[in-house]
């Protein structure tokens, strides 16, 4: 309260002009409530000798008939102590020129926050990611082959917390549409979904809702389209082989998950084809993969987990084949834009990320079972291991 009493017991008002040389904010009776209340809020609060509102304390006794000689006021260029004095070991200054704009100023002996600099080049580039990688580091990848007995090819692929099954299931059938237009060959195909606990918040079934959501209907169309791309079609002969990509654990990057799983699940498949004499020639022509990139932070990353995805000015999914040609890209800026320079980047990252799978994935191929003497001339650049 702004209200003291006095020796008298008496209540008086106490002056509250400030000194013109101090400029506050606020009005007088806030000013004083913040005197009272800043030196239980804040850190290092130094009492400032010139400020009229500060009780000081009772004056010392004197003779009523004699006049108190009058106090000397603060220096002529003096600014105050600094109400947040939290660096008090910094030997900081701060000097201001002796005229600004025509008004004379003094020097600031304390500065509220340590001397900042501009951001050196390259900053954002060294800031650390949420999980400690570099920008151009995978999350670790792993691959499980052969954990669903019944599929003809499986394999479990990890994306550092992103878990998916991959299964290929192999039915000696075309779909009715290729009947009817005599299309030769067979057809590969894909189904995503979400299992309700792979989120954080419980995910409902498409069936519970009566139809498959939007997304889901995207990303299996994009996995299909992935791997017929890699796929001879007419070797594969009149059958359609499903790959089944279900989500067990999502944090990000489930859909490039899904295209490199899957494309292990389709080559394990097929081999087993093979060894069986279901097929004379092995239709898969070469491996294909896929990765996230962005920008995240003003700078260019690879293989974005969640929270990165969440926060990203410009998310990206590349699928690449492995002898580095283009199957799709999905690039948006997220409320944002991004330059030429950028986009290069991000591509450029992909490569080296793609690069890097595709080795993964033919060390999972052959860790499922050698293929037969008929496919190893066939797979040829698919196996390599180095």
């Amino acid at each position: 309260s702004p209200f003291v009493k006095g020796p008298g017991q008496q209540f008086h008002h106490r002056r509250l002009a400030r000194p013109p040389h101090r400029k506050i904010a606020h009005t007088d009776h806030h000013g004083a409530q913040l005197d009272l209340l800043l030196p239980v809020l804040a850190v290092g609060l130094e009492p400032d000798p010139y400020n009229p509102s500060i009780d000081m304390g009772k004056p010392p006794e004197q003779d009523p008939g004699q006049r108190s000689p009058k106090a000397p006021g603060p220096p002529e260029n003096y600014i105050g102590p600094p109400l947040f004095n939290v660096f008090r070991d910094l030997t900081h200054k701060r000097s201001l020129a002796d005229r600004v704009n025509g008004v004379k100023v003094g020097m600031c002996a304390h500065s509220i926050f340590p001397p900042c600099d501009l951001p050196a080049p390259g900053y954002a580039a060294n800031m650390p990611r949420p999980d400690g990688r570099e920008p151009d580091q995978l999350r670790p990848v792993s691959f499980v082959p052969n954990v669903a007995p019944h599929a003809a090819g499986s394999v479990l692929v990890s994306f550092g917390n992103t878990r998916v099954i991959c299964a290929a299931t192999v039915q000696e059938d075309v779909p009715r549409w290729m009947k009817a237009q005599g299309v030769p060959g067979g057809w590969v195909t894909a189904e995503y979904s979400m299992l309700p606990y792979s989120t954080h918040d419980r995910k409902t079934r498409d069936i519970a809702r009566g139809r498959l959501d939007g997304r889901s209907s995207e990303i299996q169309r994009l996995i299909g389209r992935s791997l017929r791309a890699v796929t001879d079609l007419k070797k594969l002969g009149p059958r359609t082989v499903w790959v089944d990509c279900d989500v067990l654990q999502a944090d990000g990057g489930t859909r490039t998950a899904s295209i490199t799983g899957g494309c292990v699940a389709l080559a394990i498949a097929l081999n087993g084809l093979i060894g069986t004499g279901g097929l004379t020639e092995f239709p898969l022509t070469q491996l294909v993969a896929a990765v996230s990139a962005g920008v995240w932070e003003g700078s260019p990353i690879l293989d974005l987990n969640y929270p990165e995805d969440r926060d990203a000015a410009v998310d990206f999914n590349v699928v690449m084949t492995e002898d580095d040609n283009f199957v799709e890209l999905q690039g948006s800026g997220e409320e944002n834009i991004f330059t030429g320079a950028e986009m290069e980047a991000m591509l450029t990252l992909a490569r080296t990320g793609i690069e890097e799978l595709v080795r993964k994935q033919s060390a999972a191929i052959l860790a499922a079972g050698q293929p037969s003497e008929e496919a190893s001339p066939v797979l040829g650049s698919s196996l390599k291991t180095s």
